[in-house]
């Protein structure tokens, strides 16, 4: 007589489970706060209402397909927490740009032997040639080529970027050999000129990497608004 009463509180358990789940929607993250380097306040302090600061502690992503997207774009002070704290997986794209990332892996992997070699045929512009089933693959560098490769480098926008408010550009620095936190400043720099631009940088952990074959750093760059510019590295 007691195994129908459990079966029933089973079943509307699990029915109240579902109901909640699609109530409330994706899982809701939220960013780890670190003392801003600027001033030694941090960003939630500065914000003077709860609603900026609700905004800055906070955003709903979910995962559609093996790609991260999220429900807005972070500010910039959001960047520079993530980058701080090290949560770097709490960038992430929004829906549109992440169905065409989709859509590039889809590709990639259709016409080419891997994703390194997309990038290294058409962003660093080896040459390349076909396996036996047509698809691309990077011809090997010689010691003589690679040697007169190894101080170039590839500062080019991200054709896939995270999430940002207006104004912030995502940019990623490519170059066959590891590069330094004092050689992303430089490049940076040279690019965007520091009386001019401020700028963001980090390199992604090993499980975070879509292509860990080259070497790479993202680089976020705005226009300065008028006040002392920001300079933040996590890793390297």
């Amino acid at each position: 007589m007691q195994r129908p009463a459990v079966v029933f509180s089973l079943t509307a358990y699990l029915f109240f489970a579902v109901s909640e789940a699609r109530r409330t929607g994706p899982h809701q993250l939220s960013a780890v706060l670190q003392k801003d380097s600027r001033d030694g306040t941090s960003a939630l302090q500065r914000s003077s209402t709860t609603r900026e600061r609700e905004q800055i502690t906070s955003a709903t992503t979910w995962m559609i397909g093996g790609v991260r997207v999220v429900d807005r774009p972070a500010t910039w002070e959001e960047a520079r927490q993530h980058i701080e704290s090290g949560r770097l997986d709490l960038f992430a794209r929004n829906a549109d740009v992440g169905d065409k990332y989709r859509q590039w892996r889809g590709r990639v992997t259709d016409e080419y032997v891997s994703m390194g070699d997309s990038i290294l045929i058409n962003v660093l512009g080896l040459q390349h040639t076909r396996d036996e089933q047509g698809r691309m693959q990077a011809v090997p560098l010689t010691e003589a080529a690679r040697a007169s490769l190894h101080d170039r480098h590839w500062l080019v926008p991200n054709d896939y970027p995270y999430s940002f408010e207006d104004g912030v550009s995502h940019l990623v620095c490519w170059a066959l050999r590891d590069l330094s936190a004092a050689d992303v400043e430089e490049i940076v720099e040279k690019a965007y000129p520091p009386d001019t631009h401020e700028y963001l940088y980090f390199i992604n952990p090993t499980n975070l990497r879509t292509i860990e074959s080259i070497h790479h750093w993202h680089v976020l760059v705005r226009r300065k608004s008028g006040r002392e510019g920001d300079k933040m590295v996590r890793g390297g």
